[in-house]
């Protein structure tokens, strides 16, 4: 019995050091204490303390691998029932003053209550990165938004236009989104991906250190005790007793620090040039598997407006700072034109073979400060013409 015990033990220490969380010293100390307890525990001469520990790794291992099934690592949306107010006072050209920002409990950014139960409405889900989310634009002067107002205009009244974007998110998290939003009845989805997915295959190819096979790093993350039911419940905790009150309709002053501060990307010492002749292979297996979840829902696909063109003038490309972003070194201009135009073309491609929607608004997109504020992210004119260039695609659509 003694044997059983160390052994067991012993692989719960195992299983809790292999699946540490190293980008967090917090959570690295939580999970070697946790995993650690039932083998510390076997040194303690009272019999019930060492059966007891071993219960408690067992419960621990178990809710991390049962947490692997029941939540996605890859589903992100933004804080529930956010209420706040961004003031833009610089950094962002065609951006100022006051900009109400709100999401419902889902997480999603509307400006309609939205019965997701429901299936008395024609619902349009967005999902997409920083370009679909729009964090510095009122909720009503997103393209999103000026979609459902513009399809309103046109006699379509019922429609309901709900934006999923976060932030940094690239293929993987566009189809856990598309997977979680298949519940809420949709009609249609429209998707606006690409720049984050590029960036990927651009840093992963000069990486020291590359990934691990996809299903191998998502399963890695998974096991993660910050993404377990208890780890949730320890992370909520926290917040909760350390973060400051936020009262609805505080307002928060942005100044585009941390756009303004990587500007100039293009003038980094180090130059490398990219053309490769395919997309990431990972990027065409995501579009192949959210191909085959659109059965039965029309899935519409944009093109991502850049000022990646050999247009753009001296002033403009001296405000780019994704070339990548939060790197040492830059890719050629003219690198990021080829990398910018391959996945656009191959979304072109892939909507074509396989008979789903395409909105090519890049190509009908003259890039600048009247539209951007730096060489990807709308500002409020930018919205509005995606607003329009949308519209006339989706709206035939719209039944």
């Amino acid at each position: 019995m003694g044997v059983v015990r160390w052994t067991l033990a012993t692989a719960l220490a195992l299983f809790g050091l292999a699946t540490l969380d190293l980008l967090s010293w917090k959570w690295v100390v939580l999970g070697v204490a946790l995993y650690l307890a039932p083998l510390a525990g076997q040194f303690v001469p009272n019999v019930h303390v060492r059966i007891w520990s071993l219960w408690f790794g067992v419960f621990v291992a178990f809710q991390t691998a049962l947490s692997a099934v029941i939540f996605d690592v890859d589903f992100v949306s933004l804080t529930p029932n956010l209420d706040t107010v961004v003031e833009v006072t610089e950094g962002l050209p065609g951006i100022s003053g006051k900009q109400y920002v709100t999401t419902d409990a889902k997480g999603f950014r509307v400006t309609r209550p939205v019965a997701y139960t429901a299936d008395d409405s024609y619902r349009i889900f967005v999902i997409g990165g920083s370009t679909t989310e729009q964090i510095f634009l009122d909720d009503r002067k997103t393209w999103t938004h000026l979609l459902q107002e513009n399809l309103a205009a046109l006699g379509k009244t019922d429609v309901e236009v709900i934006n999923t974007g976060v932030s940094g998110l690239r293929g993987p998290n566009h189809v856990a989104t598309l997977k979680h939003v298949l519940a809420f009845h949709p009609d249609m989805i429209v998707f606006l991906m690409g720049i984050n997915d590029w960036n990927h295959h651009i840093k992963q190819t000069f990486a020291v250190e590359k990934e691990s096979g996809l299903s191998a790093w998502k399963l890695r993350r998974q096991l993660l005790l910050r993404n377990s039911m208890l780890g949730r419940l320890v992370a909520g905790l926290t917040n909760r007793l350390t973060a400051e009150p936020v009262e609805p309709g505080t307002v928060v002053e942005e100044r585009g620090e941390y756009y303004t501060n990587q500007r100039g990307s293009l003038d980094r010492a180090e130059k490398r040039e990219f053309l490769p002749q395919t997309v990431d292979p990972e990027y065409a297996a995501i579009l192949r598997e959210i191909s085959q979840l659109c059965n039965g829902v029309r899935c519409v696909f944009m093109t991502q407006p850049t000022g990646y063109v050999p247009a753009a003038d001296a002033a403009f490309k001296a405000g780019f700072w994704m070339t990548p972003p939060n790197e040492d070194y830059a890719l050629t201009f003219d690198s990021m034109i080829h990398i910018a135009s391959l996945y656009n073309s191959h979304l072109e491609r892939f909507t074509a073979e396989n008979g789903h929607g395409f909105c090519d608004i890049a190509s009908s997109i003259t890039p600048g400060y009247d539209v951007f504020y730096d060489e990807c992210h709308f500002n409020e004119q930018g919205a509005e013409r995606v607003g329009t260039l949308l519209t006339a695609c989706v709206a035939p659509l719209v039944k």
